[in-house]
């Protein structure tokens, strides 16, 4: 098995500076796109193995209310500008996940992104609303979350994004998991093999368990 790798800071940097221009990064209310055909029916979601969560680290939003834990070998940093193609462009809370050497994944990470949605929406904006899958109803400790998935191409460059949403109150939640790949014969030396994409996955759900509101 090949170690496992978090990318440095810089490199995450120069990803994220990418896709994003330095907007404010918050909820928008409302959508104007089409949204994807939604699912109504909540799915059964897989649950982490005995064990798999612990000894995390804590994030944790006093302001909106809200604590998610991730492993202890991610990094986070936070004002960190982004644009993926699902989420707001702007500054948020990135937590960079540790991914396989040697592959041509070359950044996995988590974007938070808060806001306070109006007469109780809680949606993506226009951008996030372009997911190539439909919406579906997922539970996570008893808290009903919307997912979708996006994806974008641009040269040689791939993202793939899971992501979730959910309100409680005026708070709105957007946790939205990207896999940043590139192919395989664009970095100098020996062609990199294709990333296996359910292993690198598997730790979304096991993160999304760990979700909860605060009291």
């Amino acid at each position: 098995m090949r170690p496992l790798l978090v990318i440095a800071a810089p490199i995450l940097l120069a990803v994220l500076a990418a896709c994003g221009d330095g907007e404010e990064d918050r909820i928008s209310p409302t959508s104007t796109a089409p949204a994807p055909t939604e699912t109504l029916s909540v799915e059964n979601v897989p649950t982490p193995r005995p064990g798999e969560t612990a000894g995390w680290l804590i994030y944790r939003n006093d302001e909106f209310g809200f604590e998610v834990e991730y492993p202890n070998d991610a990094q986070q940093e936070e004002g960190v500008s982004t644009s993926t193609f699902s989420l707001q462009r702007g500054s948020g809370t990135v937590i960079t996940l540790p991914i396989e050497e040697g592959t041509n994944l070359d950044a996995k990470y988590l974007k938070v992104s808060v806001g306070e949605g109006q007469r109780g929406a809680c949606e993506p904006d226009e951008a996030a609303t372009r997911g190539e899958g439909e919406i579906a109803a997922v539970s996570y400790n008893g808290i009903e979350f919307k997912r979708t998935t996006s994806l974008m191409a641009a040269s040689s460059q791939l993202w793939e994004a899971t992501t979730y949403w959910a309100s409680q109150g005026s708070s709105c939640v957007i946790m939205d998991f990207v896999l940043y790949s590139s192919s395989p014969g664009v970095v100098a030396g020996p062609t990199r093999p294709y990333f296996d994409k359910e292993r690198e996955t598997a730790i979304f759900p096991a993160i999304m368990s760990t979700f909860r509101w605060l009291e």
